[in-house]
């Protein structure tokens, strides 16, 4: 995941998407993800809704299973580091259906979160690569702001 500012929509390119500054401290060794959906927040910070992923071996599939969980953190533009990264969904979350290919069975890639008038959201994810799924889940940046 990186970061930059353009002043407007005119100046964003290929070549600044590619160059953004990459965030430290999201992912470690082995670990990939990124930005699926991005609020700003009244506390000037950035909210942000991604995806976290990684490999694993397991019995009865015959290439590493890939995990894709739905996370929620915030960014703070001016010291460029990134808060309370937590997992909001996992496949688990969402109603049973059947995978694409069988290792992709654990596979939850977040489309984004729509909020709802009571104060949670739903949260919209890919499931397994072949259909698309919801679940109601809280305020993702709970003490950090509210979307503006």
């Amino acid at each position: 995941v990186g970061f930059s500012i353009i002043e407007d929509l005119s100046q964003l390119t290929g070549d600044v998407v590619e160059n953004a500054p990459y965030l430290e401290g999201l992912f470690l060794p082995g670990e990939w993800g990124g930005c699926n959906q991005v609020y700003r927040l009244d506390s000037s910070k950035l909210g942000v809704i991604g995806h976290f992923s990684y490999a694993e071996d397991r019995e009865g599939v015959d290439q590493p299973v890939l995990v894709y969980t739905n996370i929620a953190f915030v960014f703070d533009p001016e010291t460029r580091k990134p808060e309370g990264l937590h997992i909001i969904g996992t496949r688990k979350c969402y109603p049973g259906t059947e995978a694409k290919l069988p290792h992709l069975c654990d596979c939850a890639f977040t489309s984004g979160i729509v909020m709802r008038e009571d104060g949670y959201a739903d949260l919209y994810s890919g499931l397994g690569d072949c259909r698309e799924g919801r679940t109601v889940i809280p305020y993702p940046f709970e003490g950090y702001g509210k979307i503006v």
